[in-house]
């Protein structure tokens, strides 16, 4: 996965698909929490789209994707 973090520290962690002209899947949450959010709320998003990452490459030969696949916070 390539990763970056943009000009207003949100990070980004990308599998390139095949077709690059194809728009994106994107998953992601936030860092941060707020007050009665609830326990899924925050870093629980984060994870939960790292966890898809890892879950579509262990299933998903990366380089079968026709499409890319993006996980930000």
């Amino acid at each position: 996965m390539h990763t970056w973090t943009d000009d207003v520290a949100n990070v980004h962690g990308r599998i390139r698909g095949q077709n690059a002209t194809a728009p994106a899947l994107v998953i992601g949450s936030h860092y941060d929490t707020v007050k009665d959010a609830g326990k899924f709320d925050g870093a629980l998003g984060i994870l939960a789209g790292i966890a898809a990452v890892k879950a579509l490459v262990i299933q998903v030969v990366a380089d079968t994707l026709l499409r890319s696949f993006d996980c930000t916070t």
